[in-house]
């Protein structure tokens, strides 16, 4: 027991950090080194407020950033989700309408599958047999199909032309970089 008590603080010991001698030219250096990122911290509060930006420390406004409406699709049939939809993608930045084509994907599922289960049990009742069922696709179906294979293609789009701009911008970078270099 006596053993076991000496071994695990022999352990606490190993595993508590020992206090470093640091010099006082270290601290010195260490010192300005805080002194000038406090200035740069500080100039570039300055500039962020001199553009009429917010920034952490002052507190000031920063321009709105687009805040996408909350949209409550659950009183919509399938028909009107469609027709929402269409809506929503004539926007021209895509990017503003994430959120309520995923709620409006998120309700036409579910009213798919209502819309299924009715037919299924339809099928059932008048004397069809489950394994014969086959689902059909109507119009509505297909025209939600569409136009969310449309909001997909111009959100890749989209992702695309921000992924090439930001590779434009690392090609750019980098040789500005080794121009500085020599």
């Amino acid at each position: 027991m006596e053993e076991q008590n000496l071994n695990s603080a022999a352990m606490e010991e190993a595993t508590t950090p020992q206090p470093s001698v640091v010099s006082d030219e270290q601290l010195a250096v260490s010192g300005q080194r805080l002194a000038v990122s406090g200035q740069q911290l500080a100039d570039s509060g300055q500039q962020l407020a001199d553009s009429g930006q917010q920034t952490a420390v002052s507190g000031e406004q920063l321009e709105p950033a687009f805040v996408e409406p909350e949209v409550d699709y659950s009183a919509m049939g399938r028909e009107e989700i469609v027709a929402a939809l269409e809506e929503l993608l004539k926007e021209e930045d895509i990017t503003h309408v994430k959120n309520r084509v995923s709620a409006l994907k998120t309700r036409f599922n579910d009213l798919e599958r209502e819309h299924h289960d009715a037919q299924f049990a339809k099928f059932i009742e008048e004397g069809g047999n489950k394994e014969e069922y086959t689902r059909q696709e109507d119009q509505t179906s297909e025209a939600y199909g569409r136009l969310y294979a449309t909001y997909r293609r111009r959100r890749q789009e989209h992702i695309d032309a921000v992924e090439a701009e930001t590779q434009r911008n690392l090609t750019a970078k980098e040789a500005v970089l080794e121009s500085l270099k020599q």
